[in-house]
């Protein structure tokens, strides 16, 4: 996913979440990096996270807040 794609994507979902994938295009690493932080030390990303299971959550808000396009 390019950061165009992700940036669109974030706009145009209505859900408040988004995936590891989005966050990572838009960062510019690799969505398993993302998984693999916010698991053992999520205060070091630099966004809230939420896990559910095996499951992560990025709130968008603070996801593009962080990136600065808020």
């Amino acid at each position: 996913m390019t950061r165009e794609e992700a940036i669109r994507k974030i706009h145009e979902d209505e859900k408040p979440m988004t995936t590891p994938e989005v966050a990572a295009a838009l960062i510019g690493c690799r969505p398993q990096l993302i998984r693999i932080q916010a698991e053992i030390a999520p205060q070091k990303l630099g966004f809230p996270v939420v896990r559910v299971g095996n499951r992560t959550k990025i709130p968008k808000k603070t996801l593009l807040a962080f990136c600065g396009m808020e």
